[in-house]
């Protein structure tokens, strides 16, 4: 018999890793020290000796920076508070049409406003705001790596875990699992990615987004741009269908293995993941599994996630464990 353990960003808060949103924030504020944090500034892109589009890295991340601070103000929450499948959620909500506040009005020879004109200018910020958005991944890349690894395993959960027999479903970038308690990386699967030991290149992928309605299509967007933005929105949702069809080999060991129980810590339970969680109790029959919580998260929320792991598929029984 195995357990399988559904593995979110609060694992590696419960050892003390600087991986919360707001310190991924901090991390580019310290880092990339920017000057346009109070108002949508699109850096201008260039054509390089290559034939490649080229941006000023501050500027990129000021862009960035100001969209993270406007999902997740700072005075919004305390920073371990913070939840990455909040920031998710979030991304979808943007308000990108404030970037067309940037188009100068054009006059031609009489004077007459030429929207044509700004459209093409419209049109050339939306692609440049496409192209420096879709460096946060680089940057997630770049921080993760810069994050200090825990030392010190959880005493507790040692003990709950069989490092080379249970199944381990991440959704966290990082290697707690195998380089603090030595579980076997054939049973481990990353389902959003992970940081190659000694690299940190933009080939590599994470993935980070929302699964929602962009709220801009309820409203009139300068330029005609829907189209444009809409396939900004779309780079950031997450691909729910493709990660798994990615990791089909995971989730075939599951369906073989003979799983006891199932444990769930530092996972929010957020919509956008919630099709990973229906997957899993498709495979399995549940009606004889224990799902165990952590006694971390409130009453309250624990009834909350065993209402949504129900509407999952989830017919069995509900536990707590402890890892203080």
């Amino acid at each position: 018999m195995a357990n399988l353990f559904i593995i979110g960003n609060g694992f590696d808060l419960a050892h003390n890793m600087q991986t919360s949103f707001n310190q991924f924030r901090d991390y580019l504020e310290s880092n990339y020290p920017g000057r346009y944090t109070e108002y949508l500034y699109v850096p201008e892109s260039v054509i390089g000796n290559h034939g490649e589009e080229i941006q000023k890295e501050e500027e990129v991340v000021d862009l960035i920076t100001y969209l993270l601070n406007q999902v997740a103000p700072d005075d919004d929450k305390e920073p371990q508070k913070r939840d990455w499948s909040e920031i998710e959620y979030l991304l979808g909500k943007l308000n990108l049409s404030e970037c067309f506040e940037n188009v100068e009005p054009q006059y031609d020879r009489e004077g007459d406003r030429n929207y044509s004109w700004e459209r093409t200018n419209a049109e050339i910020i939306c692609r440049d705001m496409a192209l420096a958005i879709s460096q946060i991944n680089y940057l997630l890349l770049e921080w993760i790596r810069n994050i200090k690894v825990a030392s010190v395993p959880l005493k507790q959960f040692r003990r709950i875990i069989n490092p080379t027999e249970d199944l381990f479903f991440s959704f966290n970038y990082t290697r707690t699992l195998e380089n603090l308690y030595q579980c076997s990386i054939k049973n481990i699967c990353h389902i959003h990615g992970i940081v190659a030991e000694n690299s940190c290149t933009q080939q590599d992928s994470l993935i980070l987004g929302h699964c929602g309605k962009p709220s801009f299509l309820d409203e009139r967007v300068p330029y005609e741009m829907e189209n444009d933005l809409q396939t900004i929105y779309e780079s950031l949702r997450k691909d729910t269908a493709q990660q798994m069809s990615l990791h089909k080999s995971f989730f075939r060991k599951i369906c073989r293995s003979k799983i006891d129980k199932i444990y769930s810590f530092g996972f929010a339970f957020a919509d956008v993941d919630l099709p990973y969680i229906e997957k899993i109790c498709s495979l399995i029959d549940t009606r004889d599994i224990t799902w165990h919580l952590n006694d971390y998260d409130c009453i309250q929320k624990r009834k909350e996630y065993q209402k949504k792991l129900k509407k999952c598929g989830f017919q069995g029984k509900f536990s707590t464990f402890t890892t203080k």
